[in-house]
């Protein structure tokens, strides 16, 4: 999707955050990420390093993405990420 597009999905979704999934993990932040694995692997380097996901996506802005919601604190504490995909 384009990242008009993703914002719009991110924005009408906003009321998941700090609500608790099916799989049981609570939701920090929803974040938009590039589909490309390559590009997913630098978001995520510039993502744990800022923690600012709008500063990680800026040069993928052009590129096919995605919108996640991720639990933030188990990956803060624990170094694991869980996450589902919106707009599946």
């Amino acid at each position: 999707m384009t990242y008009d597009e993703a914002v719009k999905l991110k924005n009408e979704n906003l009321n998941l955050i700090g609500s608790t999934d099916e799989k049981g993990f609570t939701i920090g932040e929803i974040i938009i990420l590039p589909i490309d694995e390559n590009e997913q692997k630098a978001f995520f380097k510039q993502y744990l390093i800022s923690w600012d996901c709008e500063i990680a996506v800026f040069p993928y802005r052009q590129s096919d993405l995605q919108v996640w919601t991720i639990d933030t604190d188990y990956l803060k504490k624990a170094s694991v990420l869980f996450y589902n995909i919106l707009g599946k």
